[in-house]
Formats: C-alpha cells, sequence, structure tokens
C-alpha cells in the first residue's frame, strides 16, 4: 500500500521501518533490525531506544551507547521520551 501510494504514501515509510525493525528485534535478528531501525524516524526517542538495543544486542558498543545518549539528551516532551528516558538512562549508567 505504502508503495501504490506513490508521494503521499512515503510520509508513512518511517513507521513501516520502525514496525519492521521492532519485530526482527523481538525475533533475535538484531543485524536485520538495526537495518530497519536506522531507517525510521530518527527524532523519535522510543525508535531510538529499539535501535540502541539492536546494537547492544548484537555487540555494538559505542553505537548503542550513541543511541542511548540520543534518548537521553532528546528535549521532546513525548509519552515516546517519557517510556525511553528511564532505560536510557540506566543503560547510559552501567
Amino acid at each position: 500500500m505504502i508503495d501504490d501510494g506513490g508521494e503521499a504514501g512515503k510520509q508513512y515509510l518511517p513507521a513501516w521501518h520502525y514496525l519492521a525493525g521492532y519485530l526482527k528485534l523481538e525475533a533475535g535478528d538484531y543485524e536485520a533490525a538495526i537495518v530497519e531501525l536506522k531507517q525510521a524516524n530518527a527524532q523519535d526517542p522510543f525508535h531510538q531506544l529499539l535501535l540502541a538495543r539492536a546494537y547492544e544486542k548484537s555487540g555494538a558498543r559505542a553505537e548503542a551507547e550513541k543511541a542511548y545518549r540520543a534518548v537521553v539528551e532528546s528535549e521532546q516532551n513525548s509519552i515516546e521520551r517519557a517510556l525511553a528516558y528511564p532505560e536510557a538512562k540506566r543503560k547510559l549508567a552501567s
């Protein structure tokens, strides 16, 4: 449907990549999750949190730390940040 939507459908691609990345992460396919989540909304703290988890699970510690830091440093006032912040802060402290 996104492809058939042409230019108007492109707005839904970040959500598609978020969902695909989430499913790959839950399935344990961390490299595929990273590929998908890197195409999700980079401004969304929860998307960044999932990317950080995927990096961490794949062994890419430096990238995971960078993504966790992006969550903590985000200035968004949103439910997504409220949900992602505690875990990201805890991960950076350890």
